[in-house]
C-alpha cells in the first residue's frame, strides 16, 4: 500500500499531517480495545483460540458500522472482512511478543498507507488498491492463524503432568 501511495502521489502536506496524526490515533485506540482489553478478557474466559476468532469477528463487524456513516454498505462490509484478516495477523503478533507495540504500529501504518493511496483517486485506482489489500490480507491472515496456532502449541505444552489436560 505504501508503495501505491507513493506511486500515485500523496496527498498534501497538511492532509498527510492529519492523516498521520489520525491513524495513529485509531491504531492506538483499537488496538488497546481489541488486542489489549477484549482478547484478553475473551481469552482468560474462553482459551486462546476462541478468544481470537471472537475478537476478529467482533473487529470485523464494528468496522462495518462505517456503512452506516457514509452510505457504503459495500465498502464497509469489504472493510469488515479485511479488517477480520487483520484481528487474527494482530491477535497473532500480540500473543506471540508479549505486547501491543507491533500491532499498535503495524495498524497505524496500514491505514495510512490505505488512506493515501485512496484519497484522490479514480475508482479503477480504489480498484487496484482493494485488491492489493485483500491479497495481503490473505497472506497476512495466514501467518496470523500460524502465529496463533503456535502459541497454541505453547500453551498445551505448558500444561502441568497429570492435569486433565494432559491426560
Amino acid at each position: 500500500m505504501v508503495g501505491i501511495a507513493f506511486v500515485e502521489g500523496l496527498p498534501a502536506s497538511s492532509t498527510l499531517g492529519l492523516l498521520v496524526l489520525n491513524t495513529a490515533l485509531v491504531g492506538l485506540s483499537e488496538e488497546l480495545a481489541f488486542r489489549g482489553i477484549l482478547l484478553a478478557g475473551l481469552r482468560e474466559r474462553y482459551g486462546t483460540g476462541r478468544a481470537v476468532i471472537v475478537g476478529a469477528v467482533a473487529f470485523g463487524v464494528v468496522h462495518s458500522l462505517n456503512g452506516a456513516l457514509t452510505g457504503d454498505y459495500a465498502s464497509a462490509a469489504a472493510q469488515s472482512v479485511l479488517a477480520m484478516g487483520m484481528g487474527v495477523w494482530t491477535a497473532g503478533l500480540r500473543l506471540r511478543t508479549g505486547s501491543l507495540a507491533a500491532p499498535i504500529v503495524i495498524h497505524a501504518v496500514w491505514d495510512l498507507a490505505l488512506i493515501a493511496a485512496l484519497v484522490g483517486e479514480s475508482t479503477t485506482s480504489a480498484i487496484g488498491v482493494s485488491l492489493v489489500s485483500l491479497v495481503a490480507i490473505v497472506i497476512l491472515t495466514i501467518h496470523g492463524a500460524g502465529l496463533v496456532r503456535a502459541q497454541l502449541r505453547e500453551e498445551g505444552a505448558a500444561v502441568p503432568a497429570g492435569t486433565a489436560a494432559s491426560a
